[in-house]
């Protein structure tokens, strides 16, 4: 017991505050080393990041190029401001530059050439990215897929596809989506159904992919089936669904079909959305129910440019001139993008009454609008005739 209280009088309060701790900076200046954190990297990554944020890329460069040090998020950060600005081929500079690329690296620039239809280059970065040994995770996959819309480059589609299964994600639901959009993008519905059969889980993104797929390549009854099975299996639709089923509707003439839709649509509480709302309107308009096409777009909480073209085009097309001119002058005093006005219906008007003084003047606003290029053949073709 003595022995007990004689060390610990040796050992006691005086002793222990002669000890020093180890110092904090040390294992932080140690971390830095290990991780390339600096924390003044940092503040400038943040900064660099807010210029920006508020559009100033100029500024952004500026400090990037001042920054003492630079680590992979910096240069990531300026060549995401590149690719947003729409500038790529600096992007790809910036890119080139770099010495060590991470995964988020390779999927941004991939992204970049997908998300401006440059879909050769961004299979081929994709391509470098495996030789270089840097392994594409399920966002890179889906990111690269997004951008294949062309129909010859279904090889393409099948590599990635290969890919997908010896890494593993054809399980992956976002993965097996993008799959299933880009065989239906490049008109491989056979491929695209083989998918769809077998992917073990699907969602409401699944099913439209199909379902748009088939109503552009005209299998109208397979997209209409497949509607009713989707709403059976108690997946909600979304607009692009509505979009789709109704662009089937018009091409098998069932007006009552699009009737049944119409009800879903307002049931759904869709009908506010302008993008389903104009989908309607040109399934009446394709049909010729004139009455039926006016009473939607006045009740429609929200329009745009297309909600007029496809009225007066159908006004147009029922040989109401009247109310179509009429429609277009209401039209031209909104502020939609007037390269969208149905210059051409106008120009058909025109021409079915021979007035030459209506058809100079549409031809003017279309020459004023940049819209000439698609109108200029019908314009002399006009002229022809009215002499």
């Amino acid at each position: 017991m003595n022995h007990i209280k004689s060390c610990t009088r040796k050992t006691g309060i005086h002793n222990l505050s002669t000890l020093t701790s180890p110092k904090p900076h040390l294992h932080v200046d140690a971390s830095i080393i290990k991780t390339g954190f600096d924390p003044s990297t940092c503040r400038f990554n943040f900064q660099v990041k807010t210029h920006l944020q508020s559009g100033d890329l100029v500024a952004a460069r500026k400090l990037f190029d001042e920054m003492p040090h630079k680590n992979t998020i910096s240069t990531n950060t300026m060549i995401m401001g590149y690719i947003n600005s729409g500038n790529l081929s600096t992007a790809r500079s910036l890119f080139d530059s770099m010495v060590q690329r991470t995964v988020v690296t390779w999927t941004m620039l991939i992204g970049g050439y997908a998300q401006n239809n440059r879909f050769r280059e961004a299979f081929g970065l994709f391509a470098d990215m495996c030789r270089h040994g840097s392994v594409p995770d399920h966002v890179t996959l889906a990111t690269l897929l997004s951008g294949f819309t062309e129909f010859d480059s279904v090889n393409e589609v099948a590599e990635v596809h290969a890919r997908v299964v010896k890494l593993g994600y054809d399980s992956t639901l976002m993965v097996c989506n993008s799959l299933l959009d880009s065989y239906c993008k490049t008109r491989s519905l056979g491929l695209a159904c083989h998918l769809f059969k077998h992917m073990p889980e699907k969602d409401n993104v699944t099913f439209n992919a199909l379902l748009t797929g088939y109503s552009k390549e005209g299998f109208n009854h397979d997209a209409i089936n497949l509607f009713f099975k989707m709403q059976d299996l108690g997946f909600r639709p979304t607009e692009f669904t509505f979009a789709a089923v109704l662009t089937a509707g018009i091409q098998l003439d069932d007006l009552e079909f699009g009737q049944q839709v119409h009800s879903f649509v307002v049931k759904c509480n869709f009908v506010w959305h302008v993008f389903v709302a104009n989908a309607l309107l040109d399934f009446y308009s394709k049909h010729d129910r004139v009455v039926e096409a006016r009473k939607l777009f006045d009740e429609m909480p929200e329009v745009d440019g297309i909600s007029y073209n496809v009225l007066v085009t159908c006004y147009a097309w029922n040989g109401r001139v009247e109310e179509s001119l009429e429609l277009f002058r209401e039209l031209q005093s909104t502020r939609f993008d007037r390269r969208q006005f149905p210059f051409a219906t106008l120009l058909s008007i025109a021409a079915n009454a021979l007035n030459l003084e209506l058809g100079r003047q549409i031809h003017s606003q279309a020459i004023v609008t940049n819209a000439i290029s698609e109108i200029l053949d019908q314009f002399v073709n006009f002229l022809d005739h009215s002499e």
